[in-house]
């Protein structure tokens, strides 16, 4: 019993030793639970935006008249993502938005680019700073009585495509207008100055929302063809009418180019690359996913000179006399021809106008 009792004590003494050992270390008597090393935490993806290529056009101008200022804005981030441009003209942030082709809402993928560009106006004259990014420039408003004679007349060939500007010229032996326009010339029937005064009746509040509605609605994604029809009795007046834009619609999208149709037998073409009967109506066969543009002249009816968007893939493009209709047309063609070759993702203006792959 003795013996047993000092084995006791003995490991009690043991205990207590430890208990004091460990006390006197700064160490705890709770159990340490060594945890599992955590792995590296990876920061989200982010999008950076880079600012080059800034243009400002026209440069001098009368007050109230419009500055278009355009820059190509590409995403150097890893991910996707919305940009939101900070304008500045004399240190204050331009309250309109950028547009892209009209769009407001400027979605740019990892890696790519894209023209955007602002519409402004000031009433004052004087000169204006702009700043976007790291880039600055001015435009100059000036005062009525500072416009001469040798000013206007300097600038009566030009024409502005986005960030380019091109030369307008006239070839009396081929009877065309061209714009010239990075080492290209690109046709048409009529003068294409004149031709965008033409009257655009399309939804929007503003021009921009207003180009947004025709060109989303002739060529947007959701456009599965176009296809344009016409009159069989006036077919060889609209003709020059119809080359013209189909050139340029093929230039936009080949893919999506349909080809021609009438609104009544008798037309020339036997054959046509739409899907079904030659024969269409734009309030029956229109829809979204297969637009419809008719050309309309004297013989059909038309008594007036406009570019209409109707809506649910329905065009109009009309005129009271053939050379009307061939100014609206043409009206179509050099807003289709703006949105290409005007930006500055358009390696090569020369396959643009021979409707090759120019990389837009």
């Amino acid at each position: 019993m003795k013996h047993r009792s000092k084995q006791v004590i003995t490991i009690l003494s043991i205990f207590l030793a430890i208990i004091a050992f460990t006390l006197a270390c700064g160490g705890s008597s709770e159990p340490t639970v060594t945890s599992k090393p955590t792995a590296k935490e990876i920061p989200p993806a982010s999008a950076a935006f880079q600012i080059t290529e800034l243009a400002i056009n026209p440069a001098r101008v009368n007050p109230g008249e419009n500055v278009t200022i355009t820059a190509k804005v590409t995403n150097t981030g890893d991910t996707e993502d919305n940009y939101t441009a900070g304008l500045r003209i004399n240190n204050v942030t331009e309250a309109s938005s950028p547009t892209f082709y009209g769009s407001k809402e400027i979605i740019i993928a990892a890696g790519a680019s894209q023209p955007l560009s602002f519409v402004v106006s000031r009433d004052t004259p004087g000169t204006y700073k702009v700043t976007w990014g790291e880039l600055t420039g001015e435009f100059v408003v000036v005062k009525p009585d500072e416009a001469t004679v040798e000013d206007e007349s300097s600038q009566t060939d030009k024409i502005q495509l986005g960030m380019y500007q091109g030369r307008v010229t006239y070839d009396p032996e081929e009877d065309y207008y061209f714009i010239e326009a990075r080492g290209a010339r690109f046709p048409f029937k009529t003068d294409p100055r004149e031709a965008l005064k033409v009257p655009l009746e399309a939804p929007g509040e503003d021009i921009l929302a207003k180009h947004s509605a025709l060109l989303l609605g002739m060529i947007g994604k959701e456009v599965l063809h176009i296809t344009i029809l016409i009159n069989p009795d006036e077919e060889d007046e609209v003709m020059p009418a119809v080359n013209d834009l189909a050139l340029y619609l093929q230039i936009a999208n080949p893919r999506k180019f349909a080809g021609v149709a009438y609104t009544k037998p008798g037309g020339k073409r036997e054959n046509s690359v739409v899907k079904g009967p030659q024969i269409q109506s734009l309030d029956v066969d229109a829809t979204p996913e297969t637009t419809i543009v008719q050309i309309k002249g004297p013989k059909s009816g038309a008594q007036s000179m406009a570019v209409r968007v109707l809506g649910d893939g329905k065009f109009i493009i009309e005129g009271e006399t053939y050379e009307e209709v061939y100014l609206a047309a043409d009206f179509v063609s050099v807003t289709l021809l703006k949105m290409l070759c005007g930006s500055a993702d358009c390696p090569d203006a020369a396959a643009c106008a021979t409707g090759g792959d120019c990389g837009c």
